[in-house]
């Protein structure tokens, strides 16, 4: 594989992880709170078929997801809640999802129900 292969392919892993993280965190705050905006379910999804398609550059769902995240950090502020603060700050420093997020039962029935993930972030 070229360079230019490599860094789309490591560029489409971070993007596919980093809409799994966002799902995850998005599906909880949900449950804790009803009012979140519609429209964000639908961005997940155009950023899902983006990634998993390839009809569109990954950097093209990046910028989705960067609107998702800022609204869910937005709301994960509102409701003081540790753990999904520390779940969000993981989303852009961590390469890689730690075991603890890949073994929860949110991420396993992702990866279930989207087999593309379980190419982005095996090794």
């Amino acid at each position: 594989m070229s360079d230019i292969e490599d860094n789309e392919l490591e560029t489409l892993r971070k993007v596919g992880i980093k809409w799994s993280l966002l799902s995850c965190l998005y599906k909880v705050l949900r449950e804790i709170d009803a009012s979140l905006p519609p429209s964000l379910e639908n961005k997940l999804e155009v950023a899902r078929c983006i990634i998993e398609t390839g009809c569109q550059k990954p950097q093209e769902a990046e910028k989705i997801l960067k609107d998702v995240e800022e609204i869910l950090a937005k709301r994960t502020n509102e409701k003081n809640n540790e753990n999904l603060t520390v779940l969000l700050s993981k989303i852009n420093s961590d390469p890689k999802p730690s075991e603890e997020i890949l073994e929860s039962p949110l991420m396993k029935n992702l990866v279930n129900d989207y087999q593309f993930l379980s190419y982005l972030i095996s090794e």
